[in-house]
């Protein structure tokens, strides 16, 4: 997406946008439709490259261009609006099929201006596609982290020892939160923007972290399994559902979250990166919005596949996901790159 203000772009960051992408596609065919066959050992591990990994590269990406408050802003800006540019099609199609076909399964579009304006602002109302509405919660936790915390790195970034004080910031949250999951006050702070935005600060200084060798990503995993187990003790949460750790967030969740970012840590400059998935990680935002409507539509035919194995009917669901995530995602990349050169042209020509 051609960009409005300077913004460089890392090849490597945008791969593992791409794997991420990839990732939620594989934990909402499992967590979804697949609750109901799939085993719950199966979905923790599928939840090893989830939101938490999001965040850590949106931090990791803000490190390498030092963005600003206002810059921040207008990427966010962006991404409101191609949220509220598909929200507007996904409502007018529905309202179109439903009229054509009479409403099949329950499609409708949206009751009123005031549902639309919910939408617009991360509350889907649209009726079968709670789906896509549940994957939303996050929505409104990364601006509020993004925002806050690019804040924070900007006037950090002022002083002399600026990386020190950023490091100390990023151990300051991890302290709160711990806090904060022991059941104590703390300025009445969310849970979830702490947690959050330590993943975020965590990326951000992530050329701190080394884990350049085999010997040491070795002993990070050992180090994250034991604090997990550790953890799941201390909250008397099971040790192998981790789902009942995400909502709130809690340390066991963050524990079982970091193998995946020191892998990610390890492998950079290691491998070249796949220009397929580096291309979908350049159009994340319009795979997820796709996955919100691929794995809905995941409801309808997963009932059809009758098979015994459930790692086999999974994997052919997880496939057809990915297949019609594909096929929205790029549709709606074309649109967006058509609507913004229509919209240039047209300010051009006043």
């Amino acid at each position: 997406m051609t960009s409005a203000f300077p913004y460089r772009r890392n090849a490597y960051v945008d791969m593992l946008r791409g794997v991420a992408a990839l990732g939620i596609v594989a934990i909402h065919t499992a967590c979804w439709a697949g609750n109901s066959y799939v085993p719950r050992q199966f979905l923790s591990i599928t939840l090893a490259l989830d939101v938490p990994f999001f965040f850590f590269l949106s931090g990791w990406g803000a490190s390498l261009h030092q963005g600003n408050i206002v810059n921040s802003s207008k990427r966010l800006g962006i991404i409101w609006l191609q949220w509220i540019a598909f929200i507007t099609l996904a409502g007018v199609s529905c309202t179109a099929i439903s009229f054509f076909l009479h409403s099949p399964y329950g499609l409708r579009g949206f009751n009123s201006a005031g549902e639309l304006f919910d939408s617009y602002v991360f509350h889907v109302t649209l009726p079968r596609f709670e789906f896509l509405g549940g994957s939303l919660w996050f929505m409104p936790h990364y601006f509020v982290v993004v925002l806050v915390n690019t804040a924070i790195t900007t006037l950090l970034s002022r002083y002399e020892n600026a990386d020190e004080l950023k490091k100390w910031y990023c151990a300051m949250l991890a302290a709160v939160f711990i806090w904060i999951t022991a059941k104590h006050y703390f300025f009445n702070l969310d849970t979830y923007f702490v947690f959050y935005s330590f993943f975020w600060m965590l990326g951000y200084n992530r050329r701190h972290l080394r884990v350049d060798t085999v010997d040491r990503l070795v002993k990070w995993w050992i180090l994250m399994f034991v604090g997990y187990v550790l953890s799941s003790r201390w909250l008397h949460l099971p040790v192998g559902d981790v789902q009942n750790t995400k909502f709130p967030p809690t340390i066991q969740y963050a524990f079982w979250s970091m193998p995946a970012i020191f892998l990610g840590l390890f492998l950079e400059a290691k491998i070249p990166p796949p220009q397929i998935l580096v291309h979908i990680g350049r159009n994340a935002i319009f795979y997820f919005f796709a996955q919100g409507v691929s794995c809905t539509i995941n409801f309808f035919f997963v009932k059809w596949i009758t098979l015994s194995n459930w790692f086999l009917k999974w994997s052919i669901t997880f496939i057809l996901c990915v297949l019609i995530s594909v096929v929205i995602a790029e549709s709606l990349s074309l649109l967006w790159k058509w609507t913004v050169a229509l919209a240039h042209r047209t300010l051009k020509s006043i």
